[in-house]
């Protein structure tokens, strides 16, 4: 699990969860698991289902989106 002392007040500003009550936001910080990328590596695909969230702690990523005609 990452640091939560590190983790709770940045992710606390975060406009996405800054709606949760304190509970559930302290459920999803202690279900959380840190995982380190290689460069290049995928993290999601397009058009597949989404079941996992990411919080980038550090670092850049690219986001390439398909065309909608």
């Amino acid at each position: 699990m990452p640091n939560p002392a590190t983790l709770y007040p940045a992710l606390r500003k975060a406009p996405v969860l800054a709606s949760l009550r304190d509970a559930h936001f302290e459920g999803l910080l202690s279900a959380m698991k840190e995982h380190q990328m290689a460069p290049g590596e995928v993290l999601f695909r397009e058009g597949r289902p989404g079941d996992t969230m990411a919080v980038i702690a550090q670092g850049a990523f690219d986001v390439p989106v398909t065309a909608v005609d």
